[in-house]
């Protein structure tokens, strides 16, 4: 058999380029699919993919505030921030038996506590403008005890999503907090 440069050279690239597409691919398996909020996009059972947990719920949502480095100062290595809320699909879950149209809009509730404060992150990230990563993480830590505190407070005044009552005044509040803040857009 012959040698030809071009032929191996090709065959070389070939195989590289494979490799790359198939670990590209398998690299994606298994991480976590997530959403970020938007004042359109609601969420829908469909968004839940978790396998279901031995657990006396109807549904479970995993959201939270996210934060990324958006640019960076080469010189002296300080950053600009934005936080976002982020919804896990993957840790998500619900029970199709025990669930309607309440159930969804309390979990939606979640969601949309997840924006309220990373608005709130995000206006002391503008304020801040080039800060280091120990100082982001610093006011992170600061806003997200703040964000848990306020999901544990809306858990137990609607009872889990079961009184009514208090369940559409926190609508109300959440609703009318996302526009003092900034509107219906992160």
């Amino acid at each position: 058999m012959t040698f030809h440069p071009l032929r191996s050279l090709f065959w070389t690239s070939y195989l590289k380029m494979v490799s790359l597409i198939i670990f590209a691919f398998l690299s994606n398996i298994g991480h976590s699919q997530s959403l970020n909020w938007g004042a359109n996009k609601k969420l829908t059972w469909t968004d839940f993919k978790a396998p279901t947990k031995n657990w006396d719920v109807a549904a479970v949502t995993y959201c939270g505030i996210s934060m990324s480095s958006v640019k960076t100062n080469i010189w002296n290595g300080k950053s600009t921030y934005k936080a976002f809320a982020e919804f896990q699909c993957d840790s998500s879950f619900y029970f199709p038996e025990k669930v309607d149209d309440d159930v969804l809009a309390h979990e939606q509730l979640h969601f949309d506590i997840a924006e309220l404060y990373a608005r709130k992150l995000n206006l002391i990230l503008f304020e801040e403008s080039f800060i280091t990563a120990e100082k982001a993480s610093e006011l992170y830590d600061q806003i997200y005890k703040e964000y848990y505190d306020y999901q544990v407070q809306y858990e137990e005044d609607t009872e889990l999503g079961t009184n009514y009552i208090n369940q559409e005044k926190w609508a109300i509040r959440i609703q009318k907090q996302l526009i003092e803040i900034g509107g219906l857009k992160n």
